[in-house]
């Protein structure tokens, strides 16, 4: 059952505390802890979602640097945590790849 299991951590569309519709920021715990989560559990994939260009820019380099830099090299763990993460435009097309 689990390897038919995805989660998506959505920045955008979300309200804000006015209920204005707004993307919030991309954090480590995001990407690290979420990411190492979900493959502990056999999470099929862990999508983290923003549209925003610098925030999709520096989390790619981030899971990259663990996926074909050297982090992987450093810390196997996190380089396989992050196998299944990646980041998407928007819910809808989280959906279409599923």
């Amino acid at each position: 059952m689990r390897d038919k299991i995805y989660l998506g951590l959505v920045h955008y569309p979300v309200y804000n505390k006015n209920n204005d519709v707004v993307c919030t920021s991309v954090t480590n715990f995001d990407i690290h802890d979420i990411s190492r989560s979900c493959r502990t559990y056999d999470v099929k994939g862990y999508r983290l979602i923003v549209p925003v260009d610098a925030q999709k820019m520096l989390t790619e380099r981030i899971i990259g640097y663990w996926q074909e830099g050297t982090g992987g090299q450093f810390n196997k763990d996190r380089e396989n945590a992050f196998a299944i993460t990646r980041v998407m435009d928007s819910i809808e097309k989280v959906i279409e790849e599923i």
